[in-house]
C-alpha cells in the first residue's frame, strides 16, 4: 500500500476586519484595522498577510489598501481591498474685530482673530484703514487652505 500526502491545492481567505470603503478629513489619524487569513491546511495566517498602499491624510484624494497572502503550498488569497477617501477639510476661518478711534472711516484698526483652527501665512494680523476702502486678510490652515 502506497501513503501519499493529498496536494493542497485551496486558496486561503482573507476577511478585512471593518469597512469596505470610508471617508476621514484631512488631518485626521488614520489607523488601519486590518484583515485576518485562514487556511484549510495551515490554519491562521494572519502574521502573513502583506499590506500595500498608504494613506496619507494630509493630501485629499481616495487611496487604495491592498491585502495578499499566500499558504505553505502557494496557493494565493483572493486580494482583499480597502477604499480611504481622505475629504478636504473646510477652509480656516476667524473673525475680525475693529477699533475706531474716530466717527470718521479713517484710522479704523481691524485685527483678525478668533482663528478656527492653527494657520499660516498671514498677510497682516492687522491692518489700519487712513482712507476708505477694503482690505483682505489672507491666511491658510497647515495644510493650505485658504
Amino acid at each position: 500500500m502506497i501513503v501519499g500526502k493529498v496536494p493542497d491545492t485551496t486558496a486561503p481567505i482573507i476577511t478585512r476586519i471593518g469597512e469596505p470603503s470610508l471617508s476621514i478629513i484631512q488631518g485626521s489619524i488614520y489607523t488601519d484595522l486590518g484583515a485576518t487569513a485562514l487556511d484549510d491546511v495551515d490554519g491562521d495566517i494572519t502574521s502573513g498577510i502583506v499590506i500595500n498602499g498608504v494613506v496619507n491624510t494630509a493630501v485629499p484624494g481616495t487611496y487604495t489598501i491592498t491585502y495578499d497572502v499566500k499558504d505553505a503550498a502557494g496557493n494565493a488569497a483572493e486580494q482583499v481591498t480597502r477604499i480611504v477617501t481622505v475629504e478636504k477639510k473646510g477652509d480656516p476661518t476667524a473673525m475680525v474685530e475693529y477699533s475706531i478711534t474716530s466717527f470718521t472711516n479713517q484710522d479704523v484698526v481691524a485685527t483678525v482673530t478668533g482663528f478656527s483652527e492653527q494657520v499660516q501665512n498671514i498677510n497682516e494680523a492687522t491692518h489700519t484703514f487712513t482712507d476708505n476702502g477694503d482690505f483682505t486678510f489672507t491666511f491658510e490652515d497647515v495644510y493650505g487652505n485658504k
